[in-house]
């Protein structure tokens, strides 16, 4: 799914979640892992667009969570990832929601920061 439009994001993370709610964990990876690496190549292609940057720190989440669940590798490595998007999106005064600030917090609080 090697995509550079911003919808492969979305279709990925919305065909990941039923996966996962069965507990489908690895296969629900391969379309985060891939809609990570679409969010990572529109986010650095505009580091401007709040959205891109959303969608990339929202993907980061997935992975941390799914890594959680699983038990599987180390999700503080996807928590920083998102924490840093997240964070550096609200230092550059990027649009960031009162619900994405909400999960700046938990990022915080699963960093230990």
């Amino acid at each position: 799914m090697a995509s550079n439009k911003p919808t492969a994001v979305y279709v990925a993370q919305w065909l990941s979640q039923p996966l996962h709610d069965l507990g489908r964990l690895p296969d629900a990876s391969i379309l985060v892992r891939a809609a990570v690496a679409c969010g990572q190549r529109l986010a650095a292609a505009d580091p401007g667009n709040a959205g891109w940057q959303r969608d990339l720190w929202t993907s980061y989440w997935r992975m941390g969570a799914m890594t959680e669940q699983s038990r599987v590798g180390d999700a503080r490595e996807w928590w920083r990832k998102a924490y840093d998007v997240l964070a550096d999106m609200k230092r550059r005064q990027l649009f960031v929601s009162p619900q994405d600030e909400q999960f700046l917090d938990q990022l915080r609080v699963k960093l230990g920061l």
